[in-house]
């Protein structure tokens, strides 16, 4: 993954880094992903395989985006330890990602979101700490539940969706179930996670082949 900064020229401004935007492969035309003043956004060609899932969202209660609303606040809360956060307002379905790069203590960015992106749900909201780790995101509060979403680019079936603690593999959220469609969510009470630390929803499934697939989002609890 090319590391994207948010280097100032001198008169304080923010400028395009080496190699903007190189991760994803961009759609023709203006809406095209690439670098958008602080930030990578736009449509991109798709190169998930047929049969693979991958995270799609980890937030703290719904973000909901607003027709009337041309912006959209995220805020997360991120150990000391971690120095940036990559965030991320994507819909792989619709091909539409957005991905700001920022100081992790920071905790908050305002997103001027495109109009007609509210038009387009699922969106998802993802804030990478670290490889393969999350944070949850909120906008205005924080809720009393956690939500996490995976895309598949198929039907999934026999799907197995657990939450563990990293540090003892104790189960604290199960549920098994036929997917009706390829973004799968399960919803867990923080009550449920006894203490803070590291934790991950980990999602087992067969797709149309009958071949086995997982993903999973290892995230922090504050």
């Amino acid at each position: 993954m090319v590391a994207i900064g948010s280097a100032l020229d001198l008169a304080g401004h923010a400028q395009e880094p080496e190699l903007p935007c190189s991760e994803e492969t961009p759609a023709p035309g203006d809406a095209g992903y690439k670098w958008r003043g602080d930030r990578c956004e736009g449509t991109y060609v798709v190169r998930v395989a047929g049969g693979n899932v991958v995270p799609h969202s980890f937030t703290s209660g719904v973000i909901a985006l607003s027709l009337a609303e041309q912006q959209l606040t995220l805020r997360w809360k991120a150990p000391k330890q971690e120095p940036t956060v990559s965030l991320q307002v994507w819909s792989v379905d619709k091909r539409y990602r957005m991905l700001k790069r920022m100081p992790a203590a920071e905790g908050v960015y305002t997103w001027p979101k495109p109009a007609h992106l509210a038009k387009q749900p699922p969106i998802g909201v993802l804030a990478q700490v670290s490889d393969r780790r999350y944070v949850p995101t909120y906008s205005a509060a924080e809720s009393h539940e956690y939500i996490a979403t995976f895309y598949s680019t198929d039907r999934l079936t026999a799907v197995d969706l657990g939450v563990r603690n990293a540090a003892d593999e104790q189960v604290h959220s199960k549920e098994r179930f036929d997917a009706t469609s390829r973004v799968v969510q399960i919803a867990f009470l923080k009550s449920k996670l006894k203490a803070p630390g590291e934790y991950y929803v980990k999602l087992s499934a067969q797709n149309r082949m009958r071949t086995g697939v997982s993903s999973e989002i290892r995230f922090f609890h504050p």
